[in-house]
């Protein structure tokens, strides 16, 4: 028997079912829906964790369809739910819309893409839309993109619900995914009042006081504060990383992963997998990121490749980077203590706008939260506010944090000349150059030779017209770095101590391991300087000679 397809990157139901790719069921959460569900429902998760799939099976699902997509469902665990099959299964229309494509640098921009979307929409329902014989002029400017009024489209989704009842005799169900897309590039953007008012405006017409409207549901990776977006919404319930509904139906619990590695014969790679992709905790359910898993599950097929962050090449981390620059040392110090694998406890807000992200430094955990790059451990009300025990979820987060560290590193050699001051032959300079950028750095407690020799390379990345070599065979063994121009040879050897007495004797150990072992005699030229450093911790010892 041939194996299912890995799907990675398929996020249409019926594509997936039909053409044979692997499908972690998650087809009751139609049931947990129907039973649970307010007229409006938000639903928050991070990226790549499965919402855009379930809102395409939603559609399937509930879509009036003449029953064309009723075999999709039929080896699925909703099917055993025959009541609710026979009640709401291609029932009503369905608008399903996403806004993850609306990432511009321009409000214009954005405001195109979005167009383009509730255009498609319209020519879906093209039999609907064409039966209506009124506002005709209207929808024709809607389809063809044609009209530059902003308050057309304020109500495009409004009306299209009003054309479908009339045509179906049928409430209609909204399906929004990626909600917040367009507001978080209109943040970074500079557009960010611009896209609220529109993303207000579209929003509120379409669900507050709807007759057409049977229920909606919004996905997105922040809830935006009620007052801000969802103003006057009555009948609005959000299910985030905090709620206990919805839990197991975003991501991939362990029984999910372990069944999904067993039909590919790989089930030895579970504890991979778990210390890589686990870690999410959603109360009842540890879960684990659905993206990762599957790339890697295909990985290990293709070449038993080991396991890599798969998360941290998708677009949405730019987060990290705007942490990292925005940072004040007592933030710097808790991203330690979280990569230590310790946790720190903080206050996570669920209303919030991207324009208070900095207002105050805790809104910052809050993001980082609800985007997946800290996980709850434990959670307590206190006074009214929920205190939420945060930590790395992660060897995968791990490792975003790690790079965008060296990123930051990088960031702050800029304004540091560490090789002209080597090449001033300033020992007590150097050294306090050093000491600092080890003092305002975020570690993670990694403090191996490797770790410091990374910084110093890191250092003296921008070397002009200096040649710089790693663990070079040179002598009589293996100098740490070397830089070469046609005047001067630098080689420098590095040291880490146990306690900090020994950082001035390692140094001066390790001056004299370059003259031992003749590390800069094949060097021809003019100028020969040896450099010593011995590293404890967030401290160094220099000797220059």
């Amino acid at each position: 028997m041939d194996r299912k397809k890995i799907p990675v990157g398929q996020d249409d139901f019926a594509s997936l079912i039909n053409e044979g790719y692997y499908f972690v069921d998650k087809s009751l959460f139609i049931k947990d829906l129907v039973e649970y569900r307010d007229l409006v429902n938000l639903i928050t998760r991070p990226r790549r964790f499965g919402k855009t799939l379930n809102m395409s099976m939603l559609q399937y699902f509930f879509e009036n369809n003449d029953g064309k997509f009723a075999h999709l469902f039929e080896k699925l665990k909703i099917a055993k739910e025959q009541q609710i099959c026979d009640r709401h299964m291609g029932k009503y229309p369905v608008i399903n819309l996403t806004f993850m494509n609306a990432k511009h640098n321009t409000f214009e921009d954005a405001l195109a893409s979005l167009k383009i979307a509730i255009s498609d929409e319209y020519k879906r329902h093209i039999n609907a839309v064409n039966a209506y014989s009124y506002n005709r002029r209207r929808i024709e400017a809607i389809i063809n993109c044609e009209d530059d009024s902003v308050a057309v489209y304020n109500e495009s989704l409004s009306f299209l619900t009003q054309i479908l009842g009339d045509f179906y005799k049928s409430k209609v169900i909204i399906l929004i995914d990626e909600y917040d897309v367009p507001l978080e590039a209109a943040y970074t953007g500079g557009y960010y009042e611009e896209m609220l008012s529109f993303v207000r405006s579209l929003l509120r017409s379409a669900l507050k006081s709807n007759k057409h409207l049977c229920f909606a549901v919004l996905t997105g990776c922040l809830r935006i504060s009620k007052e801000s977006v969802f103003t006057g919404l009555n009948n609005f319930s959000t299910f985030t990383a905090m709620n206990t509904t919805f839990s197991e139906y975003f991501g991939f619990t362990a029984d999910e992963v372990k069944q999904y590695l067993q039909y590919y014969n790989l089930a030895s790679k579970m504890d991979e997998m778990r210390e890589w992709y686990d870690g999410y905790a959603m109360f009842d359910f540890d879960i684990y990121n659905p993206w990762s898993v599957t790339k890697q599950i295909k990985a290990y097929l293709l070449e038993q490749a080991a396991p890599v962050s798969h998360w941290g090449n998708t677009s949405g981390n730019d987060i990290v980077k705007l942490l990292i620059d925005q940072a004040e040392a007592n933030t710097k110090n808790e991203i330690e203590i979280l990569l230590s694998g310790k946790t720190i406890t903080k206050p996570i807000s669920e209303d919030m706008t991207y324009a208070e992200l900095y207002d105050n430094a805790n809104n910052i955990w809050s993001f980082l939260f609800y985007t997946g790059y800290v996980t709850a451990d434990k959670i307590q009300i206190l006074n009214g506010v929920r205190y939420v025990d945060l930590q790395i979820p992660n060897k995968e987060v791990e490792y975003i944090f790690v790079t965008k560290i060296q990123e930051w590193f990088n960031k702050a050699m800029i304004d540091n000349d560490t090789l002209n001051l080597i090449l001033k032959k300033d020992s007590e300079l150097v050294q306090e150059h050093l000491n600092m950028l080890l003092f305002n750095a975020i570690s993670y407690m990694d403090y191996s030779e490797n770790y410091y020799h990374g910084i110093v390379t890191g250092l003296l990345a921008d070397s002009g017209d200096f040649i710089m070599k790693s663990n070079r065979e040179t002598g009589l063994g293996r100098a740490d770095i070397t830089l070469q121009n046609s005047r001067t040879a630098i080689v420098i050897e590095i040291k880490v101590a146990d306690s900090r007495n020994k950082l001035d004797l390692l140094s001066q150990q390790a001056l004299a391991q370059i003259d031992g072992r003749q590390y800069a005699e094949e060097f021809t030229c003019e100028e020969h300087i040896k450099v010593g450093i011995a590293f404890y911790k967030k401290q160094c010892s220099v000797v220059i000679a």
